[in-house]
């Protein structure tokens, strides 16, 4: 259990009065609705008062059955820029059921001693759906993509015909990429992890971790 200090705050600024108020603009789970074969991440879109270059400094994700307690903490306690922080939180897989994501959002901790207050609070639920354990079965042999890490491109090779293929960051943000005779050019790119997301013809969404790796 976090021990915090909830205050309702105004800080005198060379004169000026600041009001300080923090808000969660959007949250959203991806992909939007996850199976138990899908590594499940929540994209949070979050407005603070703070240090903007220096952002998220503290990350604890907490399980307890199905509630998921998220614990973000941001740097900045007091300043006065208004910044915006887009963070990619993984669940990992999760087996079938009903979930509840709480996010409670901190400051000060690291940046201010022992000082500690929650700035802003969000949940969210979401659900993990059941497949067969033919369908499972199927869809690991359906799609291959290798080699993963890569350094510069992904090879994907799939039974059932491919209609969309995207490519997201860690924040959420979608990727063009190149695609030609079933490669996707990555070279380009940063190092860092990705997640691939392959619509099949049959409606299926399949989402696939990539691993960019520049080092040679």
């Amino acid at each position: 259990m976090r021990n915090s200090i909830v205050l309702l705050f105004i800080i005198a600024c060379a004169g000026n009065q600041l009001t300080f108020g923090q808000g969660v603009n959007n949250i959203i789970i991806q992909p939007s609705n996850p199976t138990v074969t899908d590594t499940v991440f929540v994209i949070s879109d979050f407005s603070y008062y703070g240090n903007c270059a220096v952002g998220l400094v503290n990350l604890d994700i907490i399980q307890s059955s199905t509630v998921i307690n998220i614990y973000p903490e941001y740097c900045g306690f007091g300043g006065s820029t208004l910044c915006n922080s887009i963070d990619t939180f993984s669940l990992g897989v999760l087996p079938i059921d009903n979930y509840i994501v709480n996010i409670e959002y901190h400051q000060g901790t690291i940046c201010a001693g022992s000082f500690d207050t929650i700035i802003a609070n969000t949940d969210t639920t979401f659900e993990i759906a059941t497949l067969s354990t033919g369908s499972i079965i199927s869809l690991e042999n359906e799609i291959s993509i290798y080699p993963n890490p890569t350094s510069d491109f992904i090879t994907m090779q799939s039974t059932e015909y491919i209609e969309v293929i995207k490519l997201f960051d860690i924040t959420g943000k979608e990727i063009k990429v190149s695609i030609y005779d079933g490669k996707i050019g990555l070279l380009s790119l940063c190092s860092g992890v990705y997640v691939l997301s392959i619509q099949l013809k049959s409606g299926k969404v399949v989402t696939k971790k990539i691993i960019k790796n520049n080092e040679r």
